[in-house]
């Protein structure tokens, strides 16, 4: 059997790093120059968009990450977070299975960061080809189990939303 082509969208984030660890083969995008000078390994802005590698399999990793950080900026957050996770998704459709990392915030934070990732899981949802990992707290001792499941959901070809990490609790103000 052949192994299907991986990509990994946001590989110098901290859940892409882990990925790029469980899959070294797969090719990846990045924002940051010196990364560049690793071979498979292209310039992806989410901002800008623009072309992409083909792949058989889409790990989006990217985005902003937080509520005090979309909250700071966030037109641009949205850019990121919504449009450019959509157009990802709209991109590989009928080329590939794509996984993407939503937030149990959007199950209970008004914030931007959990209306952003409400409005891009409700469109990734209507999609045939999309299975979203809905993530809890990511931590150092947690984020080898959540790749996992990512790995699972894209080779697999799973559809629909799966719970990670789903009992934390709503901050506390």
């Amino acid at each position: 059997m052949i192994k299907p082509a991986e990509l990994i969208i946001g590989a110098d984030g901290y859940i892409g790093r882990h990925m790029v660890q469980r899959l070294p083969e797969a090719e990846r995008t990045t924002r940051r120059n010196a990364e560049l000078e690793v071979r498979g390994t292209y310039y992806f802005d989410m901002l800008k968009q623009g072309p992409l590698p083909p792949a058989d399999i889409v790990y989006i990793c990217a985005g902003i990450n937080g509520t005090l950080t979309c909250a700071n900026d966030p037109q641009r957050s949205y850019r990121i977070n919504v449009d450019g996770t959509i157009y990802i998704a709209e991109h590989y459709r009928d080329r590939a299975h794509v996984v993407w990392i939503s937030s149990t915030t959007v199950e209970w934070l008004v914030e931007h960061y959990g209306r952003q990732k409400r409005t891009a899981e409700n469109h990734l949802r209507t999609l045939p080809h999309v299975g979203i990992a809905r993530a809890g707290r990511v931590l150092n001792s947690n984020v080898a189990d959540l790749c996992n499941l990512l790995i699972d959901i894209g080779r697999n070809r799973k559809r629909g939303v799966y719970l990670w990490g789903e009992d934390e609790k709503p901050y506390q103000h």
